[in-house]
């Protein structure tokens, strides 16, 4: 049994997912290295309310950092109630 196939007993998937399809997702043993990982995040994340990218109410930002040096990686708009309020009115729309 190679690496891979043991790999991917270990992994939650579905039971018809062919090996294809997982080396695709690459969920079935590849191991991205941290530049691989980290160049697709955004310095800034804003919240999605009602099918926009907004600030929250009071401008604030919350750091994200990477728990394995500590170093901030990006920062995320700071949600308030009110903007749980928008959120919350907006999804209620949709039904």
């Amino acid at each position: 049994m190679d690496l891979l196939a043991k790999d991917i007993r270990h992994t939650a998937r579905a039971p018809d997912t062919p090996i294809a399809v997982l080396r695709t997702m690459n969920i079935a043993g590849g191991h991205q290295g941290e530049a691989a990982m980290t160049r697709e995040i955004r310095p800034y994340w804003q919240n999605f309310i009602d099918g926009n990218w907004v600030d929250g109410a009071d401008g604030s930002r919350i750091t994200v950092s990477d728990p394995a040096t500590g170093e901030p990686i990006a920062e995320v708009a700071r949600a308030l109630p009110a903007d749980v309020d928008k959120a919350v009115a907006a999804a209620r729309r949709c039904f």
